[in-house]
């Protein structure tokens, strides 16, 4: 499971409007039951680039959490330019060190 989608359901998954990838059954069994049924949402990057899809479900900001670098700081940009809601991007050693 990606790290902002963990860190998400650790501190507010009632906001969540899905995973950004797939989640095992495994996996699954050990969320709440609300959280069991949220859908994988759509890629932003890539060939399987899903902007409108994206745009559809209406968040509010988009959440991404790990390793700062250029590309990341960059891509976060870019996201939310395309999908017009903020982005933001915590860096993991700010709670890891």
């Amino acid at each position: 499971m990606q790290p902002a989608a963990i860190l998400l359901l650790a501190v507010a998954p009632e906001l969540m409007l899905g995973f950004p990838a797939q989640v095992s059954g495994e996996a699954r069994g050990m969320l709440n039951e609300d959280a069991q049924t949220l859908p994988r949402v759509p890629r932003l990057t890539g060939k399987d680039d899903q902007t409108d899809a994206i745009k559809a479900l209406k968040p509010d900001l988009i959440l991404d959490y790990g390793t700062v670098s250029q590309r990341y700081s960059d891509l976060a940009i870019a996201t939310q330019q395309r999908i017009g809601v903020p982005t933001v991007l915590l860096d993991v050693s700010l709670i890891h060190p």
